[in-house]
């Protein structure tokens, strides 16, 4: 079987298309869509650099001793955190920091806070794993001091367990 057309093809094609005429084009000039601006890059970085700035690797929460991590707001009820133990919010974003270095990690909380916050997010879930607990104590100690999170707690096990956190979060409309 060759690629090549017969000579018998190339009379019978020769003969279908022998009344043909060539079709007149129509131009139609076409106006340039407008353009949406774009966000210029250098709003994303300031927007992550202000998310980042309420991380301090120096600053060290008080966390409970025993039982389960968890933390609250002082203008939070208390009856948040219960909700949020049992698991009455479903997370809207999940975020896995496994093999993140602390920095990396920062960046992508603060991205996720952001996101959070343009979807408004009430509840979003960082799984830090366990290794070497590096980030499993970093994190709760950067989201309290984010504005934006109202209270923390230990994952139930359909949301990561030991390994995740639950954050509540202010929902600005």
């Amino acid at each position: 079987m060759t690629d090549r057309p017969t000579d018998s093809d190339l009379t019978a094609f020769l003969e279908a298309v022998s009344g043909v005429k060539p079709i007149k084009q129509d131009k139609i000039q076409l106006k340039p869509r407008a353009s949406k601006p774009k966000t210029p890059k250098v709003d994303i970085q300031r927007n992550q650099a202000q998310a980042e700035f309420f991380f301090s690797d120096q600053f060290q929460a008080h966390f409970p001793d025993e039982g389960p991590l968890r933390w609250r707001r002082e203008d939070v009820d208390s009856h948040r955190l219960k909700q949020l133990r049992r698991g009455d919010f479903q997370p809207a974003l999940l975020l896995d920091l496994h093999g993140l270095t602390r920095e990396n990690a920062k960046r992508e909380i603060a991205a996720l806070l952001l996101a959070a916050r343009k979807q408004q997010a009430e509840c979003v879930s960082i799984m830090h794993g366990f290794g070497t607990h590096t980030l499993k104590q970093a994190v709760p100690n950067w989201l309290v001091q984010h504005p934006l999170v109202q209270a923390l707690h230990q994952a139930p096990l359909e949301w990561g367990g030991k390994a995740a956190i639950l954050v509540l979060l202010d929902i600005i409309t």
